[in-house]
């Protein structure tokens, strides 16, 4: 039986980027940045799995949505979206002159199953283990200090934990070098509010667009690109100019990344 697809589409602010060449490929990839180990990093990419925990999650992993990802003939796509951090010097004439015009998809996570956690004052490192292997608890999520987070320590949080096969990183390339998938920017007009730069969880059963026709067909119309997008990366690749980045192929970068990053950081050891 063919699963019926839910795309949950998600802005956040410009991504850190860092460059790493694969089977002779150079990518230059985006993504949340290694963050000081009381910070947390999120969506999490470097595992087999990827995890999404924090941003927006509240509206985006939302009991509706929890209920598709837990049923067999449901399937939940998280697609996050930014504006590109661009160096000047990397814009050519078929790009547009201003890095703020340019947007894309840096994440892409279909949701494997969910992680529940425990209520406040029981969320102890211990607890966490069955799910979360060492990187994610040090580097994913922020500190636990006696069975809280002390950041988004919510009363009720979930985990998404991704499919390691069809979650990834979607490339396409752009001068010499691979880069995260760009999209039109007209994306911005339902992810922002009106009259705010903030940003809005976009998914088709959001009150804004379901009593709102013209914009319901507008979300329609964008996550039925995006779905095919979607397509591309998860049927055999035939465009040469495009590449996916799994969790399992970049992983091995990390602690080395990692380890430069914190020579430059204030962080405690």
């Amino acid at each position: 039986m063919e699963k019926t697809r839910h795309i949950i589409i998600i802005g956040h602010p410009k991504r850190e980027t860092l460059q790493l060449k694969i089977d002779n490929k150079e990518y230059k990839i985006s993504f949340d940045g290694f963050k000081c180990e009381i910070k947390n990093e999120d969506p999490f990419i470097w595992n087999d799995n990827f995890f999404y925990t924090f941003c927006h999650s509240n509206v985006s992993l939302c009991k509706d949505v929890r209920t598709l990802i837990e049923k067999q003939n449901e399937e939940v796509y998280f697609v996050f979206v930014a504006k590109a951090k661009v160096d000047k010097k990397d814009i050519t004439e078929i790009d547009t002159i201003n890095e703020k015009d340019i947007t894309e998809i840096d994440t892409i996570i279909k949701a494997k199953e969910l992680f529940e956690w425990p209520k406040k004052g029981e969320r102890k490192e211990g607890l966490l283990r069955k799910k979360f292997n060492k990187n994610i608890i040090k580097y994913h999520l922020p500190e636990l200090v006696n069975g809280n987070l002390t950041e988004h320590n919510r009363n009720k949080l979930f985990t998404c934990i991704g499919d390691e096969e069809e979650s990834f990183l979607p490339m396409k390339k752009y001068n010499d070098s691979f880069e995260p998938y760009r999209l039109d920017n007209d994306i911005w007009e339902l992810i922002n509010a009106k009259g705010s730069n903030r940003n809005y969880v976009v998914k088709k059963t959001s009150p804004r667009f379901k009593e709102n026709i013209a914009e319901f067909k507008k979300v329609s119309n964008k996550i039925s690109d995006i779905s095919d997008i979607i397509d591309e990366y998860n049927e055999p690749i035939k465009d040469q100019c495009l590449s996916k980045l799994t969790g399992k192929q970049i992983k091995k970068f990390y602690e080395g990344f990692r380890a430069e990053e914190k020579k430059l950081q204030n962080c405690k050891s």
